[in-house]
């Protein structure tokens, strides 16, 4: 499709529910020599269900047809409350984003709805129709991001929905990954980040701008600690293999005179939502990563620190970061957490466009724009996407690197005002935030405290004895 057929596209979604007149905020932030900024999505979890009367006809047609049928429905809903995100929702998405020219969009995974396979049996869709909807769906969403921004390269990972087997499920050389890499330029005019995609995920590109850096995808799905090959089973150990990939790619980038920006779904460290849940001392730490996979990977960090620049991740929905730190407390590498496209847990959708070097690949601001109407939206009533904040202004900082942000950190922990901030923005300024007067230290040790241990001993600094212990006081 062109670029004009999805702005007619865009705008006949937005025209569905009379939203029409929705406009691309302006940057906050002027683009010096030297500069450029890209568009960092995540989470988008698109949802092609919301009006079962057209899922028959979405099956049988090719992607290239699907735009209209779209906009056929009957269903005039923006978004239906506990829902992902709705083709109204998307598009007004990207129109809100359409502003600047990007030098790239980065899209951090998770391109399906949560329950993707249940929603599709319900919509009337066969178990043997299902692998071939789900590819469609992944080819038009990339297809939407490739055109909305035409002359911005789309560098796209895979989530852990994003599989024709099922959540954190994703098999290596599944047909799937072959048949949406069509769709990522980016990958297809690069043989050995074709051939390397369509295995397992994976791939190095270079940056479309910076000389001698690299932009390296993960797919760290495989490290999750709820990850398993549920479908076609081929054996071995994908994590491993990953693991492999990542330390042949950063050594060939040292041999090479190169740096690197990492790209992955799911961010190192804790969850800090499912850790703080029981919400007292001692805490049960849930890990993102199985642990022998996360203890190789800050091995990497360490190792390879001086290729190393940024890493960019979603996964949790919200609006957040993570610092990994040498054994001295020396930052190493920092995590920008965007928040999500879709609302479902709790958050705001919203969007990030980052300001960065192109001499070096730093990024020196980022601004976060978010959805302020998504309840009122409809009929009359248009989304009105706007400025949440920029990171510079809001923290008063002159870069966004892993030393800004240990500093940031420590911040957050000693001075309330700025922890105020931080959890204000958190869900994209959303009531329905998970962050606690109660437990919102166990989110700022995540931020930091990379292993179980070092988030334990962060989050609960005086736990209470364990009574088996030896040192327990006599009962």
């Amino acid at each position: 499709m062109r670029a004009s057929a999805i702005r007619k596209i865009i705008a006949a979604a937005l025209l569905i529910s009379g939203m029409a007149g929705a406009d691309a905020a302006p940057l906050p932030f002027a683009v010096g020599a030297g500069q450029g900024v890209f568009l960092h999505v995540s989470d988008l979890h698109f949802n092609p269900f919301a009006d079962p009367a057209i899922v028959r006809r979405l099956i049988a047609a090719p992607v290239e047809q699907w735009p209209a049928i779209f906009r056929s429905s009957k269903n005039t809903a923006f978004w239906q409350q506990g829902k992902d995100t709705s083709f109204p929702l998307l598009t007004s998405m990207l129109a809100a984003a359409k502003g600047p020219a990007y030098d790239y969009v980065l899209s951090t995974g998770d391109i399906l709805a949560h329950d993707f396979n249940k929603e599709f049996a319900a919509a009337g869709g066969l178990d043997s129709e299902y692998a071939s909807f789900v590819v469609k769906t992944m080819r038009f969403v990339d297809r939407l991001l490739n055109e909305s921004f035409p002359g911005s390269p789309l560098i796209a990972t895979l989530g852990n929905n994003d599989s024709t087997c099922g959540d954190y499920m994703l098999a290596p050389d599944d047909p799937m990954l072959a048949a949406i890499a069509r769709d990522l330029p980016a990958v297809v005019t690069h043989p050995q980040a074709l051939r390397d995609f369509a295995i397992g995920g994976s791939y190095a590109v270079p940056h479309p701008k910076v000389p001698k850096h690299d932009i390296v995808v993960l797919s760290d799905v495989f490290w999750s600690k709820s990850y398993r090959d549920s479908c076609q089973q081929n054996g071995g150990d994908p994590g491993s293999a990953e693991l492999a990939w990542l330390e042949w790619t950063l050594y060939q980038a040292k041999l090479a005179g190169r740096t690197v920006s990492l790209v992955m779904h799911i961010p190192p460290g804790i969850d800090s939502y499912s850790s703080s849940r029981n919400n007292a001392c001692p805490l049960t730490v849930t890990s993102f990563w199985q642990d022998a996979y996360a203890r190789r990977f800050l091995a990497l960090v360490g190792l390879y620190k001086d290729q190393l620049r940024l890493s960019y991740a979603g996964h949790t929905h919200m609006d957040d970061f993570r610092v990994i730190a040498d054994s001295s407390g020396a930052a190493l590498l920092a995590t920008r957490i965007t928040p999500a496209v879709t609302p479902l847990f709790g958050n705001n959708p919203a969007f990030t466009v980052l300001l960065y070097s192109r001499t070096d690949a730093s990024v020196a601001d980022y601004a976060t724009f978010y959805l302020t109407n998504l309840a009122q939206v409809g009929p009359g009533v248009a989304p009105a996407w706007t400025l949440e904040y920029t990171f510079g202004q809001a923290y008063k900082s002159s870069s966004y690197d892993a030393a800004s942000l240990l500093a940031l950190s420590k911040s957050i922990r000693a001075d309330e005002s700025v922890r105020a901030s931080y959890m204000r923005y958190y869900a994209v300024e959303s009531p329905k935030s998970s962050i606690t007067a109660s437990n919102w230290l166990a989110y700022a040790c995540a931020q930091t405290a990379i292993t179980p241990d070092a988030f334990a001993t962060c989050a609960c600094p005086n736990p209470p004895p364990d009574p088996g212990s030896a040192n327990a006081p006599p009962r």
